[in-house]
This record gives C-alpha cells, structure tokens and sequence, in this order.
C-alpha cells in the first residue's frame, strides 16, 4: 500500500499537495508534544561545523525562493514552488528534531530500516512491472511504481548506499543476510534501470560508503556481495528477458558501451544532447535574467523562448543548479550550490572523524550524495515523492550522534509553529483549487486562486469543446475572455496563447473581424521561441495571411514550416506535440500546395509545379493539387502530362463540373472532339447552370 501511494503521489498533483497538507498537520501535532527534540548543538568535528550549514543553506533557498516570486513571469506558479519547497524544509526540521534526542536512537534506525523496506516493495514490484502484467511482454527498463526508469534509479541511489552501510556493519548473520540480501535486490534493479545518470551518481557514492567502513572483515563480505550480485543480475535478467544466457551475460557489456558512447557524444539523442539543451537554455535564460531570475517554478513556460531544438523540450533543466540560476538569478545558483556544498561538507566533516562515525552515518551520506549528483543530470528534488525522501535523510544526517549535550530549548518552535500553520493554509489552498478543478468547477477555482492560470485555461478548453458541439457563439466568447485572462495571468505561456489564437480563428469563420488579433497571437507564439515549429500553428497562420491576403507573410510563413522540416515526413519532431507521420503528411502537402498557388499566381510556373508535385509525393489521393498541376502543365503545353493530372482529379473527385471543362479543352487541344464533347456534356449534367461549360460545348459545335 505505501508503494502504491508513493507511485500515486509521483503522478498526481492532488495527491501530492495532499500529502504535504497532512504534513503540515502532523507538523503542528508534533511541535505540541514535549518529547520532540530540538536541533543539535554539537556535532562532529570539523573547521566548520557543518549541520548549521546544511540548514541556513536550506533556509536561505527556501527564502530567497519565496522573496524570488513576486517578481515572477508567473506568481501563482512560483508561489506554489515556494510551497512545494516550504514543506521539504519542515520535513527536514522534523527529522532533525524528532530524531535527535540520544533517547531515540532506537527511532533513528527504525527510521532507516523503514526507507530500506520501502526501497524493497518498489523493488519487487518493479520487477514485477518488469516481467509484465499477466502475460505481457516485458518492459524494455524498469520503472516500477514511479513510471520512468531515471525517477526509479534516482530513488533507489536513496536507499542502496544505506542498505549496503548496514550489511558491512551488520553485528550478526541474520542481519548481514537481511540487509545483504536487500543490497543485491536494490542493486539488480537500479542495474535494470538503464539510467546512465542512475550509475554515474551511485558508483562514487557506494565506493565512499564502504571507503567510510572499510575492515578485512569488510572486504570478504564486500567480495561475497559482489559475486552474489552478479549471479543474481544475470540469473534475473535471463528470466525476466525469457532469452539466451548470451543476452544476459551481455547486458553489462551493452550497458557500458551505451554509457562510453552517450559520453562521447553518441546516442546524443537520447542521452547527453537533450540535457545540453536544456542546460545551454538555462544558461541563456540566466543571462538575460541575471538579479531575479524568471520565478520558482516558471522553467517549463520560459524554456520554449529558449529552445535551440525542436526536438527536445522539458519542464526541467535536468540540473539543479543551472535551473536554480534560471528561475531565481544568480543569488538562486549561488545559493544552489551552497546548499550541495554544504551536504559534501557535512561528509567531509564526518570522514575526519570516522571513528565516531556511525554506520547509519556512512549511508546516509552516501544516499544524499548520490541523489545530489543525480540532480546534476536529473530533477529528482522537484518531485515530491523523490523530494521528501531526500529531505528525510538530510535531516536525520543532520541529526545524526553526536546528540545533544543538553536538553532543546524552545526558542523554534514558534517558528516551526507559524511555517506549518502557513504550509498548512497553503495546502489547503491548494487541494481545494485542485478538488474544484477535477469536478469542472473552474470559475470557483479561479476564485479561489485567482492567481493562477489553469482555471482559465480549462474553462477555455471547455468552452471550445462546447463550440465544436453546439456551434453557439456565446461558446466561443467565453472562451475567448476565459484565454485572454490565462494569457494575462502568463503572457510567455504558448498553450495559452495557442488556445486563443485557435478560439479567435473559429470565431473568424464565423464572419468576425478577430482574423487580426489570432494572427497577433501566433505571431507571439514563433517569434518567442524561433525552435518553436508546431506544424499546426504555422498551418493556422499561413491560412490567417491569406484570408487577410497579405499574399508575403503568408509564403514566409508556409516557408519557415518547410524550413522547420527539411526531410519532409522523416524530419526529426518536436519532442512534445509532434504529429503523427500521415498528419504531417497532410500538413506539408497544404503547405506545398499554398505555396504552388501562390507561385502560379506571380508567374512563376516552375516553382508552382515542383511545389505540386511534391504535394502529390506527400498525399497522392489530393485532388487540388492535381488539377493545379494539370493547369501548369496546360500553361507549358504538355498536354499529356495535363490529361494525366485531371483523369487523376476525375478519379478522386467524379462530381467535380470544373474537371470535366478541363478535359474537354485538353481533350480539344490532342484534336480529339469527340472525347472533348463527352466531357462537355459530363460537366453541364452535373451543373446544368455551368456557363462556361455550355459556351465552350457550343463553339465546337
């Protein structure tokens, strides 16, 4: 069951930000009771001690964060961040208090023996994912209950550092057998992940945890645990797969290969360019807004201003750092990578006392830093069920003995106190805006957050869907005044200003003078982020060009979309919202012939043909496109490339009066009158009322 609410609560944001409100409540509950502990006044040697570090750093994040949002491009979002991060700090707080006190030592590892069973029940259901529902064909990596194979491997270099700490210190067999048995289990898995990052974070950590409790008797169980491992990871992987011992023997060397060659810039597709993307985007992002950033939160929005290929959009900049420095300026980067330095210092702290260090020490360290390197190529902490674990083991680091020299004092918790009861509004907030939003209540969301975009933005939705239902145009004018408030509330928002650009179009149809402000609106959308290259949207403007028949910007646009897809159907697509091969087709073939007709119109014969012809290699069964070409070849003279094209029209269209009158002057020109009358004739009992038809039949007569 928790496995299943971890999963859940990765996944949907209503659980999530109902997970952090009875947080918050237990918070309250919790700094009631006398018996929670205060926050540690002595700690292990070192220059500087270092748990006072790891939480100013934390603290000074989380305001800047908050101060960082009123400035933002999107306040409800950034205020929301600012939420997400308020809660990560109050679980740290909680676990460095409550576990503290040197009369809950026996709390403290129950704690860490919870996270290591909890890391196992995802383990066995990742492998049962794995191995498939039921029958079905296994999945390619494992996810389990998180549903991404890098989220999955980032929450298991949490755990396995910890699970290995215990085994190598494991005072009886019966133990050693336990948390070396967890150990195998958990490492197999993050194995069968293929997370290249996942393996980049966990190799260093795992070598300082056993660097921290390296004994002879250390080495034999660590030898031991090795062979076991790889048995176990070949003996899975044979089965699961249901294939040769070879594929399985030859699972480690694939997966080495693939990590040298992501290294070097192979498979950069699928591993190491997407992430320099989103970091070269980052950067840029910075730069433009070095003092405060764009707002918490607000990455996935300005991102796409930013984007250099199409291919690769994210929500997230895959390094924490960098998008620190994106959202919140330059004080955000510093304060980013303090608060990493102060997690590294805390280890160093404890390495130059490594005969107090404990164990459970040893892995937690070990856990942080592997999950603070993963966060160098991955967006773990903006994941709540990644997040509070994270801050969980930072503060029982924290916490961790030396305990305290003399009883807590009081001074906190007022502190504590007003954070949760704040968080818990916020919460509160939250879960009843996102409760109204499910039940399609949006004008009592947007009410009750009238900050926040969203509401408007499904109310517009909805009222297009009823438009498209109805055809009623009081449909479309609410919304296009629910579009136009989302748009306000986030001016940078391309779905936003998509969804009204589309509401403006239907409208237009309808005989409206809102032509003008849907082109403003996709103006907006390509000129922000030149990587932008939605077919659909340069579909939409190249229509809207030649409806208000500015005949140059509507081939500049239909251009820029050829352009965008230089390789026709094989081009690469935009990672998000690409269309499907036959859509793109369909797209690219208007686009070639929009461009045909309006070369044709300036004279320009040629380039229409080539434009026609490659409309007709793109869908064969477009019936414009062969009677225009049929019409350029006429103009040419080629006559039985005409007759061609327009039995190819008649073919796809056989109630179609201008094709028949085409045949019969093709038919005229070859000198066969005959087939010419039967033509003729064809067209007028199709339209008896066809005049020019009639004219020509009655000249060959």
């Amino acid at each position: 069951m928790a496995t299943s609410l971890l999963g859940i609560y990765s996944k949907m944001p209503f659980v999530s930000l109902g997970t952090q409100g009875a947080i918050a409540l237990l918070a309250i509950i919790w700094l009631y009771r006398p018996a929670v502990g205060g926050w540690p006044t002595t700690y292990p040697r070192g220059p500087v001690p270092a748990a006072p570090f790891v939480a100013g750093t934390a603290a000074a994040y989380l305001l800047w964060a908050i101060i960082s949002s009123f400035p933002s491009t999107d306040v409800a979002v950034s205020l929301s961040f600012g939420g997400q991060w308020a809660s990560y700090f109050l679980v740290f707080l909680l676990a460095a208090g409550i576990l503290a006190p040197r009369s809950c030592q026996t709390q403290w590892r129950l704690a860490a023996q919870i996270i290591i069973l909890l890391g196992l029940v995802m383990s066995m259901a990742a492998i049962y994912l794995y191995w498939g529902e039921m029958g079905q064909e296994a999945q390619p990596v494992m996810n389990s209950l998180l549903g991404n194979k890098n989220h999955f491997a980032g929450y298991l270099g949490l755990i396995l550092p910890l699970s290995l700490a215990l085994y190598l210190s494991a005072p009886s067999f019966r133990e050693a057998l336990a948390y070396g048995g967890s150990s195998v289990l958990l490492a197999s898995c993050l194995f069968l992940t293929y997370s290249r990052g996942g393996w980049f974070a966990m190799a260093p950590s795992l070598v300082i945890t056993i660097l921290f409790l390296l004994t002879r008797q250390n080495w034999q169980r660590l030898l031991s645990l090795l062979a076991i491992l790889l048995i176990f990871t070949a003996g899975a992987a044979y089965l699961i797969q249901g294939s040769s011992l070879g594929y399985a023997v030859g699972t480690g060397s694939r997966a080495i290969t693939s990590v040298a060659s992501a290294a070097t810039g192979g498979e950069a597709t699928g591993t190491l360019g997407p992430r320099l993307n989103y970091w070269e985007g980052a950067l840029n992002i910075m730069k433009d807004n070095p003092l405060w950033g764009t707002g918490p939160g607000t990455f996935p929005t300005i991102f796409s201003e930013y984007q250099k290929d199409p291919r690769f959009f994210s929500k997230y900049a895959h390094n924490f750092p960098l998008q620190s420095g994106a959202e919140m300026g330059l004080l955000g980067l510093l304060l980013a990578l303090a608060f990493m330095a102060a997690l590294a210092w805390r280890g160093w702290s404890a390495w130059q006392d490594r005969r107090n260090t404990t164990p459970l020490m040893a892995g937690l360290i070990g856990g942080t830093l592997a999950s603070s390197l993963h966060n160098l190529v991955e967006l773990d902490w903006y994941i709540p069920a990644l997040g509070l674990l994270f801050w969980i083991e930072v503060g029982m680091l924290a916490a961790t003995p030396p305990p305290l020299s003399k009883p807590p004092t009081r001074e906190i918790r007022p502190i504590l106190m007003g954070m949760a009861a704040i968080l818990l509004l916020w919460a509160s907030l939250q879960i009843g805006e996102q409760f109204l939003l499910e039940r399609g209540e949006y004008a009592w969301a947007a009410r009750l957050n009238p900050l926040d975009p969203q509401p408007y933005f499904l109310a517009a939705n909805r009222a297009l869907d009823k438009f498209v239902e109805s055809k009623r145009v009081e449909n479309l004018e609410a919304g296009i005044s629910a579009a136009s408030k989302a748009t306000q509330l986030s001016p940078r928002n391309v779905s936003y200003r998509g969804l009204l650009a589309r509401l403006y179009l239907e409208e237009a149809a309808l005989g409206m003078p809102t032509l003008e402000p849907a082109v403003r609106e996709m103006e907006a959308i390509s000129s922000k982020n030149p990587a932008f290259q939605d077919p659909q949207t340069y579909r939409r403007l190249g229509r809207a060009y030649l409806d208000l028949r500015q005949w140059e910007k509507a081939q500049k646009t239909y251009q820029a979309l050829l352009d965008a897809y230089p390789q026709g159907v094989d081009s690469p697509q935009p990672q998000f919202g690409g269309l499907s091969r036959d859509e793109l087709a369909e797209v690219l073939a208007e686009t070639h012939l929009a461009l045909g007709n309006l070369s044709f119109d300036r004279g320009a014969a040629k380039e229409a043909r080539e434009h026609y012809q490659q409309a007709i290699l793109l869908q064969p069964q477009n019936l414009p496109a062969h009677f225009n070409l049929g019409a350029v070849y006429f103009q040419e003279g080629s006559l039985e490339l005409t007759l061609k094209e327009f039995l190819a029209a008649r073919e796809l269209s056989p109630r179609l009066a201008p094709t028949y009158l085409r045949l019969g002057q093709v038919y005229h020109a070859l000198g066969q009158e005959t087939e010419a009358r039967q033509s003729l004739e064809a067209a007028l009992s199709i339209d008896p009322g066809y005049l020019e038809a009639r004219h020509f039949l009655e000249s060959l007569k």
